[in-house]
């Protein structure tokens, strides 16, 4: 029932979203720590200046993930990743939000998917034009702010070039605009600490491995591995649903599935460098290529007899995590 409601053309189903974040995050509130955690990120600084107590966190979390939801949703149907109109990527960012915050409740990744999707919308939107330096100077800018806002993402730079020249022909100059473009907003973060003499606190990520989780209990623990296995997995399956499956496609569309394939490269480099500098698996940075990935399959459910199996399942599980977590059972 679920599958097929999101898998269908209903644009109301959007006012569920925010709806669903917040029922998913509600179990959070008396489980959180009375003061922000620091990995050694300059975001991490500026959300603990906002930072009232935990219903302050969570209020937030809920604001990025309905907010993303939406974006991730519209880049979704908007650049033909479907054949037609779904709104399995806004349940599927929501739910995978969720998951990732009963772990642990990042702001600085959830504040930076929301530009990443921004800056993948503007790649994606470039097919055939003869010039595409505004595209691609918007996408290094919004790019660039997710570096800044977390650090790991800034292979995405790097990415971000990978796809300019997996789209077009090479044109040096965008390549130097997208460059320039990512680095503003570096540019600016230094220009406001030299003129608040605070140019000490210029490093980018601190080499700590003492990173804490919430206490969670082994239920808890085994529920959220088993939720990580299901998206793992519709993960990979969606690939060649990607791939190989868009025989209704057009030509536009299936270019923009391999540009897509290409960030996620790169998003899969981010969490290297998110465990290599820190020592801790922070899944958040990969929810938006899980979203686009997994949607793609689940969307695709009249083709595959595992994909409804696999859905409720993951479902389920996140449902029963949720209850744990709440103290229900």
């Amino acid at each position: 029932m679920v599958l097929r409601l999101y898998a269908s053309s209903q644009p109301l189903l959007l006012i569920s979203l925010p709806v669903l974040a917040a029922l998913g995050l509600l179990p959070l509130l008396g489980s959180l720590p009375k003061a922000p955690a620091t990995l050694g990120y300059p975001a991490e600084a500026w959300f603990a200046d906002i930072y009232q107590g935990p219903l302050t966190m969570l209020i937030i979390a809920w604001v990025l993930i309905s907010l993303v939801a939406w974006r991730i949703n519209s880049m979704f149907n908007r650049r033909e990743f479907y054949p037609s109109a779904v709104y399995m990527p806004g349940l599927v960012y929501t739910l995978l939000g969720c998951l990732c915050c009963l772990e642990e409740v990042s702001l600085p990744v959830l504040s930076a998917n929301l530009f990443v999707v921004a800056g993948i919308n503007q790649v994606l939107a470039v097919y055939r034009q003869h010039r595409a330096f505004s595209e691609y100077f918007k996408a290094g800018l919004y790019l660039g702010i997710a570096a800044l806002l977390y650090p790991p993402f800034l292979v995405l730079g790097v990415g971000l070039w990978a796809a300019i020249a997996f789209t077009r022909s090479f044109q040096w100059r965008e390549y130097i605009l997208a460059a320039l473009a990512f680095a503003t907003p570096f540019v600016w973060w230094l220009t406001m600490l030299f003129l608040t003499d605070s140019l000490e606190s210029a490093v980018l990520m601190h080499w700590k491995r003492d990173v804490t989780h919430f206490e969670m209990g082994s239920n808890a623990l085994l529920l959220g591995r088993v939720g990580y296995f299901f998206s793992a997995a519709a993960f990979i399956l969606g690939v060649p649903r990607f791939l190989f499956s868009r025989d209704r496609a057009t030509n536009r569309a299936r270019n923009l599935s391999g540009v897509f394939l290409v960030f996620t490269l790169f998003f899969l480099g981010a969490l290297v460098v998110s465990v290599w500098t820190m020592g801790a698996w922070n899944f958040s940075a990969l929810l938006v290529p899980f979203t686009i990935l997994s949607s793609a399959w689940y969307a695709n459910y009249r083709y595959s007899l595992l994909a409804p199996f696999m859905f409720y399942g993951w479902l389920g599980t996140l449902f029963a995590l949720m209850l744990d977590v709440a103290g229900v059972f």
